[in-house]
């Protein structure tokens, strides 16, 4: 999977002009979103591996799309950083991993947010929520941190669902009978959160790691979550925390 060192945004937003600028895109943020024909401001898909990272092999450096510096670790290092963080802070091991998803996520999609205004010249909330989480995903997916599926329909229960197909710790760690992508749980609310302007909890009910088809994560008020965690954590299954959460709405 690939990591993403330190680049500020102002950084990034120059180098989307120099190479993903078409020399048409309007300059200042415009107050409605505009249709345009024909070839476009800015490029905006990069999905595959290849399009996305540029490696430049005479300094030995690869840079993504975006001119974020980047580095490429096998799965070895998300296991190696799980058993140490593990054998160093014992039971604090899973909430120090989950913070530091939330720090990532809240971040990135900041960046993103000034990216897609910058590329599609109008403020987020002019934008479709479909383009803005695809946006914010597929990097994600480039990197190799898996596909997801985003379930926005649960939203007037309070909840958002996520599944992750591929999950870079899942992969890492293999089969353990135990929840583990804790970062991405972390990842999920911090983003949700910066979207939303609220504060937000994740948390994973079900896992690859545990033998489930996918890593499913829901996002919500962190007091639903704390109950969805304890429900969890009590033996039952993703489905009938879903279930639960949206007949009480988090009550227990």
């Amino acid at each position: 999977m690939s990591l993403q060192l330190t680049r500020t945004t102002s950084d990034m937003l120059r180098r989307m002009d120099a190479h993903l600028r078409t020399g048409i895109a309007p300059s200042a943020v415009r107050a409605h979103v505009r249709g345009e024909l024909g070839p476009q401001a800015f490029r905006h898909a990069h999905y595959s591996f290849d399009d996305f990272f540029q490696p430049d092999r005479d300094k030995g450096i690869v840079r993504n799309v975006y001119g974020q510096r980047t580095l490429f670790a096998s799965g070895a290092l998300l296991a190696s950083l799980t058993a140490t963080l593990v054998e160093l802070l014992d039971g604090k091991a899973t909430e120090t991993l989950y913070r530091a998803g939330m720090l990532w996520g809240d971040a990135d999609f900041a960046t993103c947010t000034a990216r897609l205004e910058h590329e599609y010249a109008v403020p987020l909330s002019d934008l479709d929520i479909a383009l803005v989480l695809e946006s914010w995903w597929w990097p994600r997916r480039a990197g190799g941190w898996g596909r997801w599926r985003c379930d926005l329909s649960k939203r007037q229960s309070g909840l958002v669902v996520v599944d992750v197909f591929g999950s870079a710790v899942a992969g890492a760690l293999g089969k353990t009978g135990f929840c583990e992508c804790h970062v991405y749980a972390g990842l999920f609310a911090g983003a949700f959160g910066r979207l939303t302007a609220h504060q937000l909890g994740g948390v994973e009910i079900a896992c690859e790691s545990r033998g489930d088809a996918c890593c499913r994560f829901v996002v919500a008020d962190p007091s639903k979550i704390e109950r969805a965690r304890d429900w969890r954590d009590r033996g039952q299954n993703g489905d009938e925390i879903l279930k639960r959460l949206q007949a009480t709405g988090g009550n227990s």
